[in-house]
């Protein structure tokens, strides 16, 4: 009987001992991805993570072009920002921005997002086109000029 108490008690010993080696609920602070600091206060800004793009051509004419943007916040205190295009040749640069305040303390929480961005594509001639997305890239083709006669 003895044995079976001091092996009870020993194995209560272990789960407490265990038990403090588990993970602490303290927030982690996530750094803004490539933050820059905006004059006048401690907002940050960067890019969005993207991990997919798709186009979509809209039935009408002149055809209208979307891309749909996915990807996701790294964490509670960061927001979708500014959304900027521009063309070069037959190569649309989008850029998702995120912005932050840069002395938040916020919780890893993974948020994703879905944004639909319109293209500029009216007046293009007929070809191939590719579309960048902070990083990621695809492509669509025009198979006549997108131009109104």
């Amino acid at each position: 009987m003895n044995q079976l108490r001091i092996g009870f008690v020993c194995l209560l010993l272990l789960t407490m001992a265990l038990a403090g080696c588990g993970a602490s609920a303290t927030p982690t602070v996530v750094p803004a991805p490539t933050a820059t600091v905006t004059p006048g206060g401690n907002m940050t800004s960067g890019e969005a993570k993207v991990d997919s793009i798709e186009i979509r051509m809209l039935e009408s004419f002149p055809v209208q072009v979307q891309v749909e943007v996915k990807g996701y916040l790294q964490d509670d205190c960061t927001k979708l920002g500014e959304i900027a295009q521009k063309r070069e040749g037959n190569t649309f640069t989008v850029t998702v921005g995120v912005t932050r305040n840069g002395d938040a303390v916020c919780a890893q929480v993974i948020t994703p997002f879905t944004q639909v961005v319109s293209l500029d594509a009216a007046g293009l001639k007929a070809g191939t086109y590719t579309v960048n997305v902070n990083g990621v890239s695809t492509q669509f083709t025009l198979n006549v000029d997108n131009v109104l006669k």
